[in-house]
């Protein structure tokens, strides 16, 4: 899954933040931060999507578009790492999604 809940949480566990931190840092509500993570019909403004981008130290393309293109190194690796934790936990259910 790669929508922008899924890069706004990505961003925020290699960054070492929660969402009140982030919150904080943009001037809303830790709630707030809440629905953009959790519910893809509820996205930021471009003040907050630049604001969040330049927090988290991502591209703001990669975080609105996701252009794997601009993924960070820090992003990538976390993920070659997630998903090689879930082959070692759950290699059949894994090989069968890799399908």
């Amino acid at each position: 899954q790669d929508d922008f809940c899924w890069r706004l949480r990505l961003s925020m566990q290699v960054r070492k933040t929660n969402q009140t931190h982030l919150a904080r840092a943009l001037g809303v509500a830790p709630a707030t931060v809440s629905r953009w993570q959790n519910n893809p019909s509820n996205y930021p403004g471009l003040d907050h999507l630049i604001a969040a981008a330049q927090f988290l130290k991502v591209p703001v393309e990669w975080l609105a578009f996701g252009n794997p293109n601009l993924m960070p190194r820090k992003c990538s690796r976390m993920l070659r790492e997630l998903k090689r934790l879930v082959k070692m936990r759950h290699p059949v259910d894994y090989m069968e999604n890799e399908k």
